[in-house]
């Protein structure tokens, strides 16, 4: 039950501890409870569905939140990172594109591979809400993009 998950350390990471008490909705108890074990999954895959079916609607829920996410996006936490670049993976057309592209740009030039292919998720994700604005990110920031997330927006888009 999302109830029991234990705080997490850090000032930055404290807003979103408050929230996990009262947020009750079977679909997030139920995605946390999935992301948790009730499902094998991986950690980049638990985080994964804590990014996109928990803090995502938290964040929905309470745009206070947002500046949670900013910090996050440019954390050394390469998971916060991750978690801040797709918890909009749900939002379709309510997407914040210029949230969403600043954390993308932001972070293009990482090192790491599960930051690396969360870029190219999100875009590739958004691109069927706008393929216009992911070629033209994609074109703008192709010295500093990956391969990797390069592909990965583009995937779909042809």
């Amino acid at each position: 039950m999302i109830r029991s998950i234990p705080p997490v350390v850090g000032d930055h990471r404290r807003p979103i501890r408050g929230r996990w008490h009262g947020v009750g909705s079977r679909r997030a108890d139920g995605a946390a409870g999935r992301a948790a074990g009730r499902r094998r999954r991986s950690g980049a895959g638990t985080g994964d569905a804590l990014a996109a079916h928990v803090v995502g609607p938290l964040v929905a829920r309470d745009p206070g939140l947002v500046t949670t996410m900013d910090a996050w996006a440019a954390d050394d936490d390469l998971w916060l990172v991750r978690t801040a670049i797709l918890h909009q993976l749900t939002y379709q057309a309510a997407t914040d594109a210029p949230r969403l592209l600043r954390y993308c740009a932001a972070q293009a030039g990482h090192p790491d591979f599960f930051v690396r292919k969360a870029i190219g998720w999100a875009l590739r994700d958004y691109g069927k809400t706008d393929p216009a604005a992911v070629r033209a990110f994609v074109a703008a920031h192709a010295a500093e993009l990956s391969g990797l997330s390069r592909r990965e927006a583009l995937k779909h888009l042809s």
